[in-house]
């Protein structure tokens, strides 16, 4: 029989961690944001367009890996909410005996 064991607290500590980090995400990327549209404002020219154009598409995969993250939380709560749910039908069956 396997041993299986699941530290469903720590797994909790991980989900906590990761929205910490989408929320530092959403941070830097909303300064990041008001600092483009800055250097729009006040910078003309061939070589403000290249980097406004390569800024923009950073920022939408700085999006995508916020949706990422938040898929992997997701995926994580689920993980957790199962796993406390067989351990709680686990020791009623057990109780029941």
């Amino acid at each position: 029989m396997a041993n299986i064991r699941i530290d469903t607290d720590g797994l909790q500590n991980n989900i906590s961690s990761m929205r910490a980090y989408v929320n530092e995400l959403d941070s830097l990327n909303a300064r990041t944001q008001s600092l483009l549209a800055q250097i729009a404002s006040s910078w003309e020219g061939e070589a403000s367009t290249a980097y406004i154009n390569i800024m923009t598409e950073r920022m939408q995969k700085a999006g995508q890996m916020k949706e990422l993250l938040q898929e992997f939380i997701s995926y994580m709560e689920a993980a957790r909410t199962k796993f406390v749910s067989r351990d709680q039908e686990g020791a009623s069956a057990i109780r029941g005996c």
